[in-house]
């Protein structure tokens, strides 16, 4: 029961693996015993939907000099739906989470929570786009709780080198939701002896934008690895003499893509290829639609031509962005070794991509009436050592006779077959051939992810000459609702 004189001021803490969530709750209760206030705490942990979320709860009073209040207050184990005088969250939808669960109401609660977003398994893998939008969260957020502090404590978090659990402390004293001082604050960072300067300049920023002292809100920079070719000047000159202005951002980045993925050549064949599908465009009045049949076009057929195999996998994975990216993701300092091991499980159908599509007919012959490879082959390779680091840099190297495997022939016939539907569409209806490009967003993923979404693909394709827009569009999106 409540103490007769206040009341605890509780606490809940939403926060996923890697945040910090438990030592964020330590400073929090090192904080209320420096100032004298019992405290409470406990935690539920969660399912590793996002690397795991975890629930801690706290409850805290004043120390009463006159009464004892060890064994005056009774403490919940999990907090109580109304109850919550303080939510914090590390992102967006763990916020979302302790709306649902009733802890967020208007006459009591403030929200301190960053406004990033970290996707959930299900988001990732759904053919669709079933994101959830931080900013219509956030603001079904706003109008139910009391106050709602939020901003982008991954970004801030990334730029003091510090984790989103110290900016979060640092926004909680900079709102001002709790009757402590700032300098309070930073002796439980200071006590705590673990990164206290990475912490501390965190907890700054936190604090100054949670107060108001700046506006100066860091920005998340996603940086993608330096291309490690560029298209050619002379492809650069005949796309801009060829396609419309409009298109061109979407155009020169498609290039650099496929001259990264294989070489000039290959980024001819995507030009030839679209402008085919410019043409088309053009007489169906392309111009007054603003060339979207040419830009979905060009943007899907990109994609396709990029296909993921085990040579772009083991390229991808030795590059030097991707070490200085994990040893950046853990923290490593100059001296520190990072031990980096990949786990592959390739079935027969991507060992036998990269042969010639004779041997690889025979293998998978073989394997289909041996049942061979069916289980696919389970391989560990340590890619820090030399040799684990070699072996995947061979498989990389075998880019130069990719266009002579087995896989290349198989998704050239199939994007050839997807361009003529496509074409043969716009002949007959805009709309349709818009239809037919946006079925190219049914191949999805890898392995055997890809060979089951490319059959999907196929078999609509083949429907497209029966079908008029709408009945396509259903068709397309009742595929993805079923293979969601």
């Amino acid at each position: 029961m409540d103490h007769p004189d206040t009341r605890p001021i509780r606490i809940v803490i939403g926060a996923m693996g890697g945040e910090g969530g438990g030592l964020l709750t330590q400073w929090m209760a090192d904080l209320c015993e420096s100032q004298n206030f019992e405290v409470r705490y406990t935690y539920v942990p969660g399912v590793a939907q996002r690397t795991g979320a975890t629930t801690y709860y706290l409850e805290t009073w004043p120390n009463f000099s006159e009464h004892n209040t060890n064994q005056s207050m009774v403490c919940a184990l999990m907090p109580c739906p109304g109850d919550v005088d303080l939510v914090l969250s590390t992102e967006a939808v763990e916020a979302g989470r302790a709306l649902q669960a009733g802890f967020i109401t208007r006459s009591r609660t403030t929200v301190v929570s960053s406004s990033h977003r970290a996707y959930a398994v299900a988001e990732k893998a759904s053919p669709r786009d079933v994101r959830i939008d931080p900013e219509y969260l956030l603001s079904a957020v706003a109008a139910q709780c009391q106050r709602l502090v939020h901003f982008d404590m991954a970004a801030c978090a990334a730029a003091t080198g510090s984790i989103i659990n110290a900016v979060l402390f640092g926004a909680v004293a900079g709102a001002g939701v709790l009757p402590f001082s700032r300098q309070a604050f930073t002796a439980s960072i200071q006590r705590s002896s673990v990164a206290v300067a990475a912490n501390l300049a965190g907890f700054d920023l936190g604090f100054a934008i949670a107060s108001g002292e700046s506006k100066d809100l860091p920005t998340t920079i996603t940086e993608s690895s330096p291309a490690r070719a560029q298209p050619t000047t002379q492809a650069l000159a005949a796309m801009k003499d060829t396609f419309p202005p409009d298109i061109h951002d979407l155009l020169r980045m498609a290039m650099e893509r496929l001259a990264d993925y294989q070489d000039s050549a290959y980024v001819q064949l995507y030009l030839n290829r679209l402008q085919a599908v410019l043409e088309a465009d053009r007489a169906n009045g392309g111009e007054q639609h603003g060339y979207t049949l040419t830009r979905e076009t060009g943007r899907w057929l990109v994609r396709l031509m990029a296909y993921d195999d085990i040579i772009r996998v083991a390229d991808l994975k030795t590059r030097r962005q991707r070490f200085a990216r994990l040893r950046e993701e853990v923290r490593a300092n100059e001296n520190q070794i990072v031990r980096v091991v990949d786990y592959f499980k390739p079935g027969t159908d991507e060992l036998v991509s990269i042969l010639s599509p004779k041997l690889a007919k025979r293998v998978l012959s073989f394997s289909a009436r041996t049942g061979f490879g069916n289980r696919g082959f389970p391989i560990k390779v340590k890619t820090d050592t030399v040799s684990g680091f070699l072996a995947l840099r061979i498989i990389a190297g075998l880019r130069s006779r990719r266009t002579r495997s087995y896989r290349y022939f198989k998704e050239q016939a199939a994007i050839e077959n997807w361009l003529r539907q496509l074409l043969g569409a716009a002949r007959r209806d805009y709309n349709l051939a818009l239809e037919a490009a946006a079925c190219a967003g049914l191949v999805k993923g890898y392995g055997q992810t890809h060979l089951h979404s490319a059959g999907r693909f196929e078999a609509i394709l083949k429907k497209i000459p029966q079908i008029d827009a709408s009945a396509l569009r259903t068709l397309r999106e009742t595929t993805l609702d079923t293979s969601a």
